[in-house]
């Protein structure tokens, strides 16, 4: 009986609607992807408030990237990224000096 109704609702589903929604599925993970750095680079809740971020924009983006992802951005670990926050810091607030980086 199920896979009836999976054979009808696929059948019904135009393909434009498929390619919209992996277009609008890429776009949210990208930025998803992009909390989950800011949130580590920036140091957490804290930080993103410090660098102008809202509170409800937070809020918003942690229970997005925790229905998405399955855990909190401490927590969450995107296998072949490491980061390295101090080094970042250190090559950026070298830049704003004026001292070339190493």
């Amino acid at each position: 009986m199920w896979q009836t109704y999976a054979d009808a609702v696929n059948r019904a589903r135009p393909a434009a609607l498929d390619r919209a929604l992996k277009g609008v599925a890429g776009s949210w993970t990208e930025q998803l992807l992009g909390f989950w750095l800011a949130w580590r680079l920036y140091g957490g809740f804290e930080g993103l408030q410090r660098m102008g971020w809202e509170r409800r924009t937070i809020y918003r983006r942690l229970k997005a990237f925790r229905l998405a992802f399955g855990k909190h951005p401490d927590e969450y670990e995107l296998v072949g990224v490491d980061l390295d926050p101090k080094a970042f810091w250190d090559y950026y607030l070298d830049l704003e000096s004026g001292e070339a980086p190493q």
